[in-house]
């Protein structure tokens, strides 16, 4: 999902960025979200796949962690298509984490949302989507 950041995507009270972030000494692509006002964001994926893949199951995958100056959680969701397949996920800052989720492939057109929220409101990090893909 990093390289389709800049022409498939949709931003809603957020600063967001295709990046490179270092894990554990390992350069990854990533996709930076810092929250707007009021320490919470989302990002929208438009995609589109060949008909042959409906009915056929992905995973999506990625590698979150957090840091700046906030404190505490931040929560964290993924949705497709209507579909939370992440709901409410709590990460810890300075800690990586991956998470996969498997789902059906149900169209041709996938929206894919990447969602957080800060949960105190303290808008002052950077959370990162490491590595974001729907593998087959």
């Amino acid at each position: 999902l990093q390289h389709e950041f800049d022409h498939a995507v949709s931003c809603n009270n957020i600063i967001a960025k295709a990046v490179e972030v270092t894990i554990e000494g390992e350069r990854q692509h990533a996709v930076e979200q810092r929250p707007g006002t009021f320490g919470w964001g989302l990002i929208s994926f438009f995609l589109q796949f060949d008909p042959k893949l409906i009915g056929t199951e992905m995973t999506f995958s990625s590698i979150i962690g957090w840091n700046g100056k906030a404190n505490g959680e931040v929560a964290f969701s993924v949705d497709i298509n209507g579909d939370i397949v992440i709901d409410g996920g709590r990460s810890t800052k300075g800690n990586w984490a991956e998470v996969e989720r498997k789902l059906e492939v149900k169209s041709r057109e996938m929206r894919v949302t990447l969602m957080l929220d800060s949960i105190r409101g303290d808008n002052d990090f950077s959370f990162w989507w490491a590595e974001p893909q729907l593998k087959a």
